[in-house]
Formats: structure tokens, sequence, C-alpha cells
């Protein structure tokens, strides 16, 4: 199985049209959709590209079903925040194997368990699992692949696929000056389990490694990496991992410029905290995630 690039990082909010004019004003996205309607899931969500990241806010319908539902149980549990990451890859039947194999429970689309892959659709690991919710899809091209989501979404809505995006205007064109996406940080609490868990299901490559704090920068893919961390005791990582759980904390994008990005953000009325090597968003400001900026590479980065 080769996996691909990241499919999306879903981000719950409660107010769907205030995140997409709140994403417009700091990162002009482009849109792979806006506002689509799941009966399955029970939630309303858009997609869009931000340089590589593939950001995707969604709600709970307000419904007994959407208050209920999977996206509805986690906002009444952890509030507004980051909430999952997946990935394209080419064979959504060997990573149900993998996924198993390696112990884990599986979903399908709307949650229900699957004892054998599914035909179509993506597949779920259960979050507790995995240090946060990881899918699998395979990429929604010409009719082959992706969740039947029915005709509105057409037979390929993400530009990438088909050649029609270009990353490259977020750093030459856009104010923030962003060349990538740095990394997403997890926070688990079993980092070497965190590490095979994503070195064997997802054909991870550990490049680089911290005592303080401890993590583990894993390549996923051939655009994304993912920081493993173990947090300090006393920081607010720590607290979140125990009251929470293990899961995804936070973006940070590499940027050319961090002062010119600190402008920006002022510029568009976010309040941001400008620390050692980076510029760090609160949740508060962000619809409850956590978005970094820094224009420092990670030592024995591949992409580089």
């Amino acid at each position: 199985m080769e996996i691909g690039d990241l499919f999306h990082v879903v981000h719950v909010v409660d107010d769907l049209p205030g995140a997409e004019a709140w994403y417009d004003a700091v990162f002009c996205p482009t849109y792979m959709f806006r506002r689509h309607e799941s009966d399955l899931d029970h939630r309303t969500a858009s997609l869009m590209l931000v340089a590589d990241y593939p950001a995707e806010p969604m709600t709970p319908h307000a419904d007994p079903a959407g208050t209920t539902g999977t996206i509805g149980k986690f906002r009444r549990r952890f509030g507004q925040r980051l909430h999952s990451l997946a990935w394209y890859c080419d064979s959504v039947a060997e990573g149900f194997e993998r996924f198993r194999s390696f112990g884990l429970r599986v979903a399908g689309d709307g949650g229900a368990v699957l004892n054998e892959p599914p035909t179509r659709g993506g597949i779920y690991t259960h979050p507790r699992d995995t240090f946060g919710l990881i899918e699998l899809m395979e990429p929604r091209v010409g009719g082959r692949g992706g969740a039947p989501v029915g005709d509105s979404l057409g037979k390929c809505y993400d530009p990438r696929l088909t050649g029609d995006h270009d990353a490259s205007w977020w750093t030459h064109s856009h104010p923030l000056g962003i060349r990538r996406t740095s990394h997403i940080t997890v926070l688990v609490d079993d980092l070497d389990r965190a590490v095979r868990l994503y070195e064997t299901t997802l054909d991870g490559n550990t490049f680089h490694q911290s005592s303080s704090p401890l993590a583990a920068f894993v390549a996923v893919g051939p655009s994304s990496v993912v920081e493993l961390r173990c947090p300090q005791p006393g920081t607010p990582q720590a607290h979140a991992l125990t009251s929470e759980g293990a899961m995804i904390w936070s973006t940070t994008f590499l940027v050319d410029d961090l002062d010119a990005a600190s402008q920006h953000l002022a510029d568009v009325g976010v309040a941001a905290q400008r620390g050692e090597g980076e510029v760090a968003v609160a949740p508060d400001q962000a619809y409850g995630a956590r978005y970094s900026f820094t224009a420092t590479v990670t030592r024995g980065d591949p992409r580089c």
C-alpha cells in the first residue's frame, strides 16, 4: 500500500460560516467544496487547501441525530478543536488489513465497526487505539474511490489530483509566506508504541527525535510530517493529555519570515503570541484550533 498526501485535517466548530470567514481572512484558502451536507455523518463541512494543508472545518447537525452522532459527541466532550487526520492511499483494503494486524479497531463511514474492508468509502481507526482518529481514503478520481457522496461533488473535487493546484501561491503571493506545512503535532502517552504504529501501518519514516520535549518526527507519505510528542509535566499539553487523552494538538506552518507572518495576523485582527522561534495563535482566536508558524526547518526533514 502506498500512502499519499493528507486528505484532510478535520476541525470541529460551532459556527461553520464564521469559521470559513476566519480561514478566508487568515489564509485565503482554495475551496474544494463548501457546506457539504452528510446525512450519514450528520454534519456540514467545507474542505479547503492552504498551500499543501487540507483543512476541513465541520459542524454537527443541530437535530438529535447530529448531537448524538460521532461529530456531535466529540463536540460535546471536547468543544471546538482539531479532530483527526486523514491520508489518501491506493488500497483501503490493504490499509484495513494493516490496521487489524496491529490490533486496531476499524470502522467505516458512519461509524459502523467493520469486520472486513469496505467496497467503497474510508476506514477509520478507533481514536483510543491510535492516539487520535486516523482515516484512510482512496482518491476520488473519475468516480473511483472516495465516499459515496452523490453527484454534488463531481468526479474529483481535489485540484491536487488533477494537477490544478499551485501550493507555491501562498509562498509568493500571500502575506503569510507559507512554504508548506512544517508538521502536525499529536500528543501521545507512549512514544515507542506511537512510532511503531506510524511506521508499521502508515510506512512512516522517523527522521528526527528530541528529548526536550520528548518527541519523534515522522514523515508520512510524500508531503506530511507528524510530530509525536510526550508532553513535559506541568505544561498545557500534559494537562490536555490527562484530561482529553491522546489526539491531535496543533498544526505548524513553515514560513519565510516570522515578522511578516506576525504582521499579517495583526492586520486581520488575530492575536498571536511570539515565542522562541515561532508565532502561535491561541485556540480562542481560531475557533478552538491551534495554529503556529515557524521559519525553522526540522533537522533531517526529507522534504528539504
